[in-house]
């Protein structure tokens, strides 16, 4: 890993988790709920348990929602940023990336 390039990613809204725990957990939830069904099942009117009825199989709700956009610097708020005279947060937004950005 040494040597590998980091490159300089970063997630807009959620964390930078991975999806296999978030898939995992509302896999079992699903699982949990049909067997709960058939356990409890009226069998005259049962219905299987659609996906999204299941507890955190809400895609928004998992820690990895998101998407990975590449950083830029500067970009246009960073220039906006020493258009208006904020040199503190462009050297703010200038450390970021750097750190960002390091091997």
């Amino acid at each position: 890993m040494s040597r590998s390039y980091r490159k300089p990613y970063f997630t807009i809204c959620g964390g930078d988790a991975s999806e296999h725990n978030d898939k995992k957990v509302a896999s079992r939830s699903w699982r949990r709920l049909i067997n709960r069904g058939l356990r409890h099942a009226d069998w005259d009117s049962y219905l299987i348990p659609v996906r999204c009825e299941a507890p955190n199989n809400n895609r928004y709700q998992w820690g990895s929602d998101g998407s990975n956009q590449l950083d830029t610097f500067p970009d246009c708020w960073d220039r906006q940023r020493l258009c208006y005279g904020d040199i503190e947060g462009y050297e703010r937004a200038r450390h970021w990336h750097e750190k960002l950005t390091r091997k």
